[in-house]
């Protein structure tokens, strides 16, 4: 499995969820992981188009250097807890 970051991640990504799917489904990678930084924005993007070419999708963020990957949608919703939380704090 490979870890990636989109242009969701500012600063850190330039490429779509999608671009980043199609180049690995070119390279044969059978798992792909997005981890943008702060953010879930792209998971539904990168879901659909892993399940469309056959490459097993894994979501994720990293939050404060943490990198969290989420294996089901109880471990989305802490992922998208801990964000929540993470950006309250800002404030």
């Amino acid at each position: 499995m490979i870890c990636v970051r989109s242009w969701y991640s500012f600063l850190r990504g330039t490429a779509s969820p999608t671009a980043l799917v199609d180049r690995a489904k070119e390279l044969g990678i059978r798992s792909l992981a997005l981890a943008d930084e702060e953010s879930l924005h792209g998971s539904v993007e990168f879901w659909k188009r892993c399940r469309s070419v056959g490459i097993h999708p894994v979501l994720g963020a990293r939050v404060a250097g943490e990198l969290y990957l989420v294996q089901n949608r109880i471990g989305y919703g802490f992922v998208h807890a801990v964000l929540h939380l993470q950006s309250r704090a800002g404030e």
